[in-house]
This record gives C-alpha cells, sequence and structure tokens, in this order.
C-alpha cells in the first residue's frame, strides 16, 4: 500500500484561527474538532455520545454541508475549507471516530498537517503508532474511552502537543510526494 501524499502548507494567520474560532464561539486549544462529510460510515455517533459524555468539553464537526445534521450533544458547523483549516489549526483535538478501515481518510493528513494530536481508532490510519503518533482506540471502543481520551490529551497540553509535534514529522517523512513517487516508479518501472 502507497498511501496518498500531501505536501505541507504555511499554516493560516493566528488572527484567521482566532476569526474562525470567534465566529463558531469556540477557545482556542479547548475544543474537540472532527473536519469532514456527516456520513454513516464517519460513525459519528460514537463522537455524539462521547460529547454527551464530557458536556464541559466541545466537540465540533466541521463539514462543507450541515443540512439535516442532526446530533445531540456534537455541535456541527457549517464552514468553508479555509475556515475549517483555520479551526483545525486551533482545535486541542483532532478525531476520527469511523471504525472500518478501507482506504485512507484524507483528513488524518489534514490533523497531521496541523501537528494536532489525533484520536482514532487502531486500524484506521495505516502507520499511525499508538502513543506516538496518535492515541489510537480499539476498535469496539465506546463513549467512555473515546471521552476519556480526549479529556486526558486536553488535561496534559505538553503530552497532546508532542503527539501533534510526532505526528506532523510522520507526514514529513512517510507521506511526501518525492518519497511516494520513488515507490510508484519502483512498481511501474521494470527491475534489472
Amino acid at each position: 500500500l502507497i498511501p496518498p501524499g500531501l505536501a505541507p502548507g504555511a499554516p493560516p494567520a493566528a488572527e484567521a484561527c482566532a476569526a474562525a474560532c470567534r465566529r463558531h464561539g469556540l477557545a482556542p486549544g479547548r475544543f474537540v474538532l472532527y473536519a469532514g462529510n456527516l456520513d454513516r460510515y464517519q460513525d459519528l455517533d460514537r463522537l455524539d455520545a462521547a460529547a454527551a459524555l464530557a458536556p464541559d468539553v466541545p466537540f465540533v464537526a466541521a463539514t462543507h454541508d450541515a443540512a439535516g445534521a442532526a446530533f445531540g450533544a456534537l455541535r456541527v458547523v457549517e464552514a468553508p475549507p479555509a475556515e475549517t483549516r483555520a479551526l483545525l489549526h486551533a482545535a486541542g483535538v483532532a478525531v476520527l471516530p469511523r471504525r472500518r478501515p478501507g482506504g485512507f481518510p484524507i483528513k488524518l493528513l489534514n490533523y497531521m498537517e496541523a501537528a494536532r494530536p489525533i484520536v482514532a481508532h487502531e486500524g484506521v490510519g495505516a502507520g499511525l503508532v499508538h502513543g506516538e503518533t496518535a492515541r489510537l482506540l480499539p476498535r469496539d471502543a465506546g463513549p467512555a474511552a473515546w471521552a476519556e481520551a480526549v479529556r486526558t490529551l486536553l488535561a496534559d497540553p505538553e503530552r497532546a502537543a508532542a503527539l501533534g509535534r510526532a505526528a506532523r514529522r510522520h507526514l514529513e517523512a512517510r507521506h511526501a510526494w518525492p518519497r511516494l513517487a520513488r515507490e510508484t516508479l519502483a512498481l511501474a518501472l521494470p527491475r534489472g
């Protein structure tokens, strides 16, 4: 499997991050963010249930189309891509509740680019290592485990920042386009 690539860009300006947070009533570094579509396979119902167990922690889903979103504790905001990216760079924790492996979720590349600590299920992000580049939960982890993982990271900003930096280094090492081009060409070119 050759994973997808992403060339990291410059982070959004601090004012853009602050403005996105103000627009949605969020405190920088003190909210949990899922960035992506709201399709059922994303298992956002588990994230909604986790949010209900941690009512003092804002759980936010930023999406391009919030029409028909119906969650209890998970707050859904509709945001264009630039604003979603600003929110991601301001988030305390980035989450991917999807349990089913298959493909590589591009949002994980965005989370790594933003150097956010990631909470996801084991097996969903190929190459991520529990405790090193992400906080990985078992596939059967329920809402209480999600709430605990998020609370633990928010309560330890140094550990969270270290995980985020390691995720960014992983992106730069494993998802760089030159490396991926070499791996792809090695498959296509005859040996010898």
